[in-house]
Formats: C-alpha cells, structure tokens, sequence
C-alpha cells in the first residue's frame, strides 16, 4: 500500500517523489524535465501514465502533489506570460501604428488630416504617442532616407 509522504518537502524537493526527479531518472526523449513547461493537461496525463502506469503502487499522496503542483504552476506561467503587457520598444511596427491608430479613436478633440490641412496637430499626436509610449525619438535623416530609397 502506498504510503503518505512525510513532509511537503518530500513531495516537492529533491526527493523521489519529485516528477522532476522521477523524469531525470526515468529518461525521457523529449527532455529531461518534460512535460514541464507544457500546458496540455492530455501531455501530462500521457507522461504520467508512461512513468508511473506499470507501477502505479508506488504513487503515492506525495507524487500526486508534486506532478499536479507542477502542471498547475506550468498552466500559470503561460497565462502570465500570455497576458503580459509587451513594451511598446518590443512592438512591431504594424503594433505601434495600430495602437497609434486606437490613441487617435479615443480622443475627444478630432483631427483633421489631409495634403491641405496643417500638419502640426498629427505631428503633435505622434509625439504625445511616442513619449505616452517611451517610445525613441526618430533617428536624424530617417524622413530623408525613406524617400532616396534607403
């Protein structure tokens, strides 16, 4: 009969119960430490059942807390690392001209922009955007440089 590990150290350190350390014994040809880092819950149940499903006496409480510890905390940093806010430095530039585009829907005051209106108030629209933004000024000649094909 399985045994109740002792402590919760037994179940998620180093010890034997760890799926860490079941996964760098057991061998695995997808990594040592897979399925860490795999937030398909269908991954996990496979490589459980290809460590432990010849020997399904040995699991005990300890391993059970230890493999769904790390599968929950896996399907957690994906989440944050899904929901995090990228720098606008890390934009592509199809990102910045969209979010440009939704600073320019949310005003209040309109802005007219055509060849025969002033361009001062688009001008200064990019500039509020780029410093909202933090984003790095142009670099000099850059308006000369796109128009000699450079």
């Amino acid at each position: 009969m399985a045994k109740k590990s002792d402590t919760r150290e037994d179940a998620m350190g180093e010890g034997t119960h760890s799926p860490t350390a079941m996964d760098a014994t057991g061998g695995s040809e997808r990594g040592p430490n897979y399925p860490l880092g795999e937030f398909d819950a269908s991954k996990w149940a496979d490589e459980f059942m290809r460590l432990f499903g010849q020997r399904l006496q040995d699991v005990d409480e300890g391993l059970m807390l230890g493999w769904f510890a790390n599968a929950i905390m896996t399907g957690f940093d994906e989440g944050v690392r899904r929901s995090a806010p990228r720098h606008p430095n890390d934009w592509l530039p199809s990102e910045a001209l969209y979010a440009f585009a939704g600073m320019l829907t949310s005003r209040r005051a309109p802005i007219t922009m055509s060849a025969t209106h002033n361009a001062a108030p688009a001008a200064d629209a990019v500039a509020e955007f780029c410093k909202a933004n933090a984003l790095a000024e142009p670099r000099e000649g850059w308006h000369r440089a796109k128009a000699e094909g450079r």
